[in-house]
């Protein structure tokens, strides 16, 4: 690979990384109405897909299948924003490090670093709470979407490698 696509490479990656990070903390500044409200809207709308009648259920019914939902939901995205960004910090750093313990345990600790990071500055958002459990949630995320990247990595590895030696 060129020296320019390289680095064109390793911006994108880095970019790619302080997006989601952004993306994270804008979700971790909402105040706890607004939290409650996003995820219970996702919540109504899964709702109306996978419960046939449930439009036509009393406002009082589908407040309580919300509600029964909510944490459920809340934890499941603070899995899912980390997968991503353990995945994310993954590719970046792997544009530095190629030994694969390494790659993965420097992302995870950054992605946990985060972590506990979000859940300080939650501390300060009006009605939001920084939880213990949520950092562990979230560095687990992060653990997932690492090791779901350190694979990716590996068999991209191993294809090209195959491919090469296809050719000789």
């Amino acid at each position: 690979m060129n020296r320019t696509l390289k680095y064109v490479r390793i911006i994108i990656c880095w970019l790619a990384v302080a997006v989601w990070m952004c993306l994270i903390f804008s979700m971790s500044s909402n105040d706890a109405d607004v939290s409650t409200e996003q995820s219970g809207a996702f919540i109504r709308t899964l709702s109306s897909v996978f419960y046939r009648d449930f439009s036509e259920l009393s406002a009082d019914e589908q407040s309580q299948i919300v509600a029964g939902l909510q944490t459920v939901v809340r934890k499941l995205a603070h899995f899912t924003e980390y997968f991503g960004l353990g995945a994310l910090l993954c590719l970046a750093i792997g544009n530095h490090i190629k030994k694969r313990m390494p790659l993965y345990l420097l992302s995870v600790s950054v992605g946990s670093v985060y972590a506990i990071t979000d859940e300080l500055h939650q501390l300060t958002v009006p009605g939001r709470a920084g939880q213990v459990t949520d950092v562990l949630l979230d560095s687990l995320g992060v653990s997932v979407g690492a090791a779901f990247a350190v694979g990716a990595i590996a068999l991209a590895a191993s294809c090209r490698k195959r491919r090469l030696n296809s050719n000789k």
